[in-house]
């Protein structure tokens, strides 16, 4: 649907989606290393009968249509769903970090953004065929070996830090992880007509 589609429904008939996509730099000498990290979020309509998307397991008619407010959701790494934002982080203490690094940097689903050895970086996409959109590549978590030799797992919702986590102890190894998660409680008042929004209207 393209913006001028988009603009003509009802705010009760679109959900609000926060996004992390990734992008060559073409500034840099390498656009492809590191790249950038572009965050957008965008207006995607509701489906006929879908599930509402902030994972009340509630029909969006009888939930989220009904509220005065959007809630920050994000797509799940299968990209068949949603999941409500909140911010999870995972630090993990391996023993053996260049084995770690070695096995990520073969990963297909992990996009190695950073390949230094002061502070190598991945994005995780999922080697999925849905990642690529018209402004980048979607990124659904990050990955930091950071310099102490811990491991920093970022994610914005439970769902992708699952995902995440099932690679990485399940496949790689790992032991369990410190886990934090922060609400952030992401509510977008919803205006009376989607053109009177002030940062604009992407198409979906």
């Amino acid at each position: 649907m393209n913006a001028e589609d988009l603009i003509s429904l009802h705010p009760n008939d679109v959900f609000y989606v926060f996004v992390s996509q990734w992008q060559p730099d073409p500034e840099a000498v390498n656009p492809e290393k590191q790249g950038r990290k572009v965050i957008m979020s965008m207006l995607r309509p509701a489906q006929s009968g879908m599930v509402c998307v902030c994972g009340s397991g509630k029909s969006f008619v009888a939930c989220c249509k009904r509220r005065n407010y959007w809630i920050l959701v994000c797509d799940n790494p299968d990209f068949k769903g949603y999941s409500k934002v909140e911010i999870h982080t995972a630090k993990y203490h391996p023993a053996d970090c260049q084995a770690v690094k070695a096995a990520l940097i073969e990963d297909e689903r992990f996009r190695c953004n950073d390949d230094s050895d002061e502070n190598p970086h991945w994005l995780f996409h999922n080697n999925s065929p849905y990642r690529f959109t018209e402004y980048g590549e979607i990124n659904l978590g990050d990955i930091e070996l950071k310099p102490d030799g811990s491991l920093f797992v970022t994610a914005m919702s439970k769902v992708r830090m699952k995902v995440m986590r099932e690679i990485l102890e399940g496949q790689i190894g790992l032991a369990e992880p410190e886990l934090t998660v922060e609400d952030t409680k992401g509510r977008i008042p919803k205006p009376l007509r989607l053109k009177d929004l002030q940062h604009g209207i992407q198409e979906t």
